[in-house]
């Protein structure tokens, strides 16, 4: 869900033991080492041991993709829970050799002959058993029998045994001395410690496509106080941890989102919030959350950051904010100014300046216009109440009954939410200071309208490197579809949000004001359908891809965009 929205190829905390993803830990490096001493050296029993998610499995895949296989022959037994019988015929099987007879003595006979003619080759044969604390002890006996296969020099099979710490214990008992005593080399493979806990997470990051800082410190921190260094536990804590970043439109995992991450995975840990300081610390963050997004809304999107008004002096923008004129400027200089250099409408839809202090004026003209609004009439003297032009763009905007939104994004959730938006871009060659509106997308070239400098295509990498990570969205206001919903909501927002599911032939018809558990499902299915977390909660980007898909007027996209005059 979350891979565009992270600049990532794939899911990097994936549990399966990928060898591609292998952290060459000191731990796990020496493991290796141990292991291919083990079977170059013709060693004969090789033992690695270690808790319960410390990597084993994925130092076994390691060393696979490292061996020669035209020198080394492997048989790879996942499923030890197997009788001596089975056991043999496991490792037969799995090194390509085919028998009739069913007996111990005659598959003995058939392995016996194919490690002679390996051996002969110069070629070498291993037999690694995953999981081994659950071989019984008869299957243990087998497996010591099989070591006597041997020259008067060399052991012609070599028998890597990967287990937990209960295989240890096992070899501690007096039965099984033979074996134990037959144990050449062996490995305990321990936890990661904090440094190699923060480079694993940024390694994994990387092989899978992403070199940016997504974890922050204390989510370093938090994670290796959650898993204890243990890597399986670390990758369901970040794949987790990303999930709840990504699903409220946050660019970076942070201290919190790895605590939200271990209440879903069912962890628990020492230390943590419990009882009522659980509730006292969730109703803290929530709060602290509400007076962020009304610190934002009040003092970056409010009419009076838009708009610096002065009793004495007009009005003109710039950079997509109104600025109070120089008190020595006359109104009607600024007004001139505004009529002389906005230029109308180009061949490819994009309203042009030759101003820069007019550019994003343009690019919000531009925005409109996709969205299928009369800005010839906002543009108006009648409509805008100062003759020769606009001279505010946020009073434009609530005028032309839509609302901003603004969010910190990613360059895949601009792919993801697939409608146009505003952007500003660091100072280029091409592009202007202010705000320029991206209006489409061909694979990984977005489609740039520049109000000085007209239709630009530019990459994908070029946008990341020179995005301030911020998305302005122009959205119709519909309905007044603009909180969060989830179960319990009530309200006349909730009547139109079901009339909308049910459009979509998600919901039954109904009048209900409640945001009910039927509301939820259908919430879910939508946001499955739409690639979004399917989490039944009706967030903004919920609200982004419902006013996209049920606009009775068909909605701008980004992937259909063509160029209109």
């Amino acid at each position: 869900m979350y891979l565009n929205f992270f600049n990532l190829d794939e899911l990097p905390f994936n549990l399966t033991p990928d060898p591609k993803f292998f952290f060459k830990s000191k731990g796990h490096q020496e493991a290796v080492e141990h292991l291919e001493f083990g079977i170059h050296q013709r060693q004969g029993f090789v033992v690695i041991t270690g808790e319960v998610g410390t990597g084993k499995t994925t130092v076994c895949r390691a060393l696979l993709s490292r061996l020669d296989a035209e020198k080394v022959k492997t048989a790879l037994v996942l499923n030890p829970m197997l009788s001596p019988l089975e056991l043999l015929q496991a490792i037969n099987e799995d090194l390509g050799l085919e028998y009739e007879d069913n007996s111990r003595k005659r598959l003995t006979k058939i392995l016996n002959g194919y490690l002679i003619e390996q051996f002969k080759k110069g070629c070498n044969v291993a037999v690694i058993i995953d999981e081994a604390q659950n071989l019984s002890d008869e299957a243990l006996e087998q497996i010591r029998l099989l070591s006597n296969l041997e020259t008067s020099k060399d052991k012609l099979i070599q028998i890597i045994l990967l287990g937990q710490p209960e295989l240890a214990k096992t070899f501690s008992r007096s039965a099984m001395a033979p074996l134990a005593q037959r144990i050449a080399v062996r490995y305990h493979l321990g936890p990661l410690d904090f440094a190699q806990s923060c480079q694993y997470i940024a390694h994994r990051m990387q092989v899978a496509g992403c070199y940016e800082p997504v974890f922050t410190k204390k989510a370093f921190k938090r994670v290796f106080r959650y898993s204890g260094g243990i890597p399986r536990r670390i990758n369901l804590l970040c794949d987790k941890a990303l999930l709840c970043a990504y699903a409220v439109d946050e660019m970076q995992a942070g201290a919190a989102h790895v605590r939200s991450a271990l209440s879903e995975t069912g962890q628990s840990v020492g230390g943590g919030f419990t009882g009522s300081k659980r509730v006292l610390y969730v109703a803290g963050a929530v709060v602290l959350v509400f007076l962020a997004a009304w610190y934002i809304t009040a003092n970056w999107f409010s009419p009076k950051a838009w708009r610096r008004e002065s009793p004495q002096a007009p009005a003109v923008v710039t950079d997509a904010r109104v600025q109070p004129a120089a008190e020595d400027s006359p109104a009607p200089a600024s007004n001139r100014n505004v009529g002389r250099t906005a230029t109308g409408f180009d061949e490819n839809g994009i309203y042009r300046v030759e101003a820069d202090s007019l550019a994003s004026l343009g690019a919000v003209v531009t925005l409109l216009r996709l969205w299928g609004q009369d800005v010839d009439g906002l543009l108006s003297s009648e409509a805008s109440g100062s003759p020769g032009g606009v001279a505010d763009v946020w009073a434009m905007i609530g005028r032309s009954g839509f609302r901003i939104e603004s969010r910190r994004a990613r360059i895949g959730s601009l792919k993801l939410l697939d409608v146009p938006c505003l952007i500003q871009l660091g100072q280029g060659d091409q592009t202007s200071p202010g705000y320029c509106a991206v209006v489409g997308l061909e694979g990984d070239v977005f489609k740039i309208a520049d109000s000085n400098s007209g239709l630009l295509s530019l990459q994908e990498t070029d946008i990341d490197k020179r995005w301030t990570r911020r998305a302005i969205y122009i959205l119709p206001d519909l309905a007044g579809l603009g909180r969060t919903l989830r179960v319990g909501s009530r309200g006349q927002d909730v009547v139109a949000f079901r009339a909308r599911l049910f459009n979509l032939g998600l919901l039954g018809e109904s009048k209900s004001d409640r945001f009910d558990a039927k509301c939820a499902r259908a919430v879910r299915e939508f946001q499955l359908l739409s690639g979004l977390v399917p989490d039944g909660i009706a967030g903004w980007r919920t609200m982004v891809a419902l006013t996209r898909e049920t606009m009775v007027n068909k909605a701008p996209r980004l992937s259909t965009w063509s160029p209109q005059r």
